[in-house]
């Protein structure tokens, strides 16, 4: 059941259907297996909860939330990491999102001037825990500061992964089949990209091709294959690849065309549609005139402005919360699959009750100015890959 509930179809209609009830058993009634039953039935309760409308039920339920508390009191540790998810999910992860956007300011600077307490965080499946430690220790042997959770001695509670997720630059995704299938991970790594962490995947199983919400979330970055390469020359990839992004960084500070100007708020009120999600923009959002000359580089508040400035503010709903590197995501899955992705996002607006739809000349224009900022990807003879920016 839980490969299955991967599946964002199967998700909506398990709600649909009401099917979570039997799982809601599961974790109340004391005749089930606390590891056999009930953290099961947990795992999938937060995998569900990843749909917005079931996890606004779940946290309205308060017997649920109540007994899922008691649960952390729990001696077993995977009960207990899984328990204080649920909430971090249902109860903090909105409140976290606010504090984000208040804390930005200016966007483009703050990843670079604010020195972080690690380096990086490694998000893994404990299926893919001795690859994982090769890596750590390659790291450490670089003297570079690393967060794991295998390394903390007290029980782990969700709370202290999200906290090493805000204090970490870069966030190593381990991408396997039972990293996917685990919503520990999946909501590890949503978080750091809501964090604007740099995430670098890298694969740890032959042959794997992240798919569903894993394949979304890395469809546009470089992947590192250590498990095709031997351990050495993974590695060294992997330190050129963090080597570019501190360069693509450095550039984002000292470049012209990546000076921000400003323009009266006022003069957006009458643009953004309105509705309960775009109410927020209207308060505080300045358009920006100029841009990062690489996509990956945009902030929300980018994305968000240029929209506006292309008179695309018809897609805000649709790509509400999303920086530069997700919307580099949307549009490769637009390039691969046109049709779907114009049902897809005309459905997301469609949802956001606004009074007009989503026009195929609107989604076109959106590939085509877009297009420009989107970074081609060259291969040279010895495989590693750069990436070479258009400019404007």
């Amino acid at each position: 059941m839980m490969i299955l509930t991967q599946h964002d179809q199967i998700r909506e209609e398990l709600i649909k259907q009401k099917g979570h009830s039997v799982f809601l058993r599961c974790v109340f009634e004391d005749q089930f297996n606390l590891l056999k039953a009930k953290l099961p039935s947990l795992e999938i309760l937060l995998t569900l909860a990843f749909n917005k409308d079931f996890a606004i039920s779940l946290r309205d339920n308060i017997t649920f939330m109540n007994h899922v508390r008691l649960l952390i009191l729990s001696p077993e540790r995977s009960l207990q990491l899984v328990a204080t998810a649920l909430i971090w999910k249902l109860e903090k992860n909105s409140e976290t999102t606010i504090k984000i956007v208040q804390e930005r300011a200016p966007p483009i600077f703050s990843r670079i001037i604010t020195k972080k307490q690690y380096d990086i965080m490694i998000s893994y499946s404990h299926t893919d825990k001795k690859r994982c430690h090769q890596i750590l220790d390659l790291l450490e042997k670089d003297q570079l500061r690393v967060w794991i959770d295998s390394r903390l001695t007290d029980d782990v509670t969700f709370d202290a992964v999200a906290k090493a997720i805000e204090n970490a630059e870069f966030v190593f995704v381990c991408m396997s089949d039972a990293y996917k299938q685990s919503p520990l991970c999946e909501l590890e790594a949503t978080y750091a990209v809501k964090r604007q962490c740099h995430i670098i995947p890298l694969a740890m199983t032959d042959n794997y091709k992240p798919d569903g919400w894993l394949g979304i979330l890395t469809s546009a970055l470089v992947n590192i294959d250590f498990s095709k390469l031997n351990l050495d020359k993974a590695y060294q990839e992997l330190q050129n690849q963090i080597d570019l992004i501190h360069s693509n960084d450095s550039y984002s500070i000292v470049s012209p065309q990546n000076q921000m100007y400003y323009n009266d708020c006022s003069q957006l009120n009458c643009v953004i549609p309105t509705t309960d999600s775009t109410t927020k923009m209207k308060k505080n959002l300045c358009s920006i005139a100029e841009y990062p000359y690489c996509i990956d580089m945009w902030t929300e508040d980018h994305v968000i402005s240029f929209l506006l400035a292309k008179k695309l503010d018809i897609l805000l709903p649709a790509f509400e919360g999303m920086n530069g590197r997700l919307l580099h995501n949307v549009y490769d899955m637009c390039i691969s699959s046109q049709q779907v992705m114009f049902s897809s996002l005309k459905d997301d607006i469609a949802k956001s009750q606004l009074t007009k739809t989503l026009s195929l000349r609107s989604y076109f224009s959106f590939l085509e100015e877009i297009k420009v900022y989107i970074p081609l990807k060259i291969c040279n003879a010895a495989n590693s890959t750069s990436v070479i920016c258009n400019l404007m």
